[in-house]
């Protein structure tokens, strides 16, 4: 029969046993986790990545520009941006003369309103007392006729008296209001002698085109024509200055023969830029270009690839053709694009998660966490830009793939197979 000293030290056999391999299990992955380098992770999520450049351009427009007739100030008649038709009016310039005659045309109206507001005001007082004195008088011809059948003659004198006051009175109402009525009439004369000095002095400008109108001129709608970008050099672009050409207000100053709007006659403009070689290598003639943002006015338009030049300097000039957001870009000559050429969806991951990729194959690999262990995957490079990759699986169903929230190795140099994944 065993002893109790023989079951103690059965167990503490046993409990040593179970230690030992505790030890050899875990100490190892203990001693790794506390001085062992940390292995930076990250889950695979869904991405977009965009093949863009950011860049300046400037809008070439088939432009016809329109000039004063002489000097002194200009009233718009259609919004900036606004289409018109042919031979409608624009805007209307008038001399400096002019304008003082306007500020006594406009104290002209404002008499002859307050001089009919006043008649109509006299002529609802004054029609109370005429009807009071008709009323009066009606009454006193009754008296008359009954007098005078009374041969009460006497009386009817003394009536007669009266209602001849009463005419004279009505007379003298209505003559107040006849001579409101002619100070109106004079103040209409005087007005339109000022209509037609101020007429002499002023031209109706007229647009010989349809299309978009701007009064922004920049100095630049005889040079920067869609007949000229192919001559066009990338040192023709740096040379360009852009003046202030002030704000756009409805009535702003003119000189004789010279600019002060302009007419868009096309519908589409070219957004005429340089990049360097390299990146412009990704774009030729004819190439759809799927989102072009316009960046001053927050607009996303598509466009496409119209001229590309030889290299000059390490640059090329790119022309891109549009046909939208020309109204809203008819203020603007320079502007701020990103020009994006593809953009793709899918599973992203960061470039630098990925190795031996394959330029002809346009695979790569990449490192899996699978119950924490490291699992090489091989994938398909979809797309990327400097920084992201869009990423898929092979097409041979017989290699594992890498799916939406695995986790992956963000720096996979140095991972083996089969290492543990801390």
């Amino acid at each position: 029969m065993e002893t109790k000293e023989n079951k103690r030290m059965s167990k503490f056999k046993v409990g040593s046993l179970l230690i030992s391999v505790f030890l050899l299990l875990y100490i190892p992955s203990l001693l790794h986790w506390v001085y062992g380098k940390q292995i930076e992770t990250e889950v695979v999520r869904l991405g977009v990545i965009e093949d863009l450049v950011n860049v300046d351009a400037y809008i070439v427009r088939g432009e016809e520009v329109l000039k004063s007739p002489f000097t002194g100030k200009c009233i718009t008649e259609i919004n900036e941006g606004e289409k018109v038709a042919s031979q409608n009016v624009v805007a209307t310039v008038l001399k400096d003369s002019s304008l003082s005659l306007l500020e006594e045309l406009k104290q002209k109206d404002m008499d002859i309103l307050k001089a009919q507001s006043e008649l109509n005001k006299n002529k609802e007082i004054f029609s109370e007392d005429i009807f009071k004195i008709e009323n009066e008088i009606g009454q006193k011809a009754k008296l008359i006729s009954l007098e005078s059948n009374s041969n009460n003659l006497g009386k009817v004198k003394q009536l007669k008296e009266e209602v001849d006051q009463l005419i004279q009175k009505k007379a003298s109402i209505f003559g107040v209001g006849s001579n409101s009525n002619a100070h109106i009439n004079n103040l209409m004369k005087d007005r339109e002698r000022l209509q037609e000095q101020v007429n002499s002095n002023t031209k109706k400008i007229t647009s010989a085109y349809s299309g978009i109108v701007s009064f922004v001129i920049d100095g630049l709608e005889s040079t920067l024509t869609p007949s000229n970008i192919r001559n066009l050099s990338v040192k023709d672009l740096d040379n360009i200055k852009l003046k202030d050409s002030g704000k756009n207000n409805s009535i702003k100053s003119v000189e004789v023969e010279k600019p002060f709007a302009k007419v868009i006659k096309d519908f589409e403009a070219y957004l005429v830029l340089a990049l360097d070689k390299a990146k412009a290598e990704k774009y030729k003639v004819g190439d759809k270009i799927q989102e072009i943002r316009i960046n001053q006015i927050s607009k996303a338009i598509d466009g496409e690839v119209y001229f590309k030049s030889s290299e000059e300097d390490g640059k090329c000039i790119l022309a891109v053709k549009i046909d939208k957001g020309i109204s809203e870009t008819a203020s603007l000559r320079k502007i701020n694009i990103d020009l994006v050429k593809t953009t793709s969806k899918g599973l992203r991951v960061p470039l630098k998660s990925l190795f031996e990729y394959n330029a002809e194959t346009k695979t790569a690999k990449i490192v899996i966490s699978r119950l924490n262990y490291a699992s090489i995957r091989e994938v398909k490079v979809i797309s990327s830009n400097e920084e992201f990759a869009i990423i898929g699986n092979l097409s041979d169903p017989g290699k594992p793939g890498v799916n939406l929230y695995d986790t992956y190795v963000l720096n996979p140099q140095n991972i083996q197979e089969g290492q543990l994944i801390n």
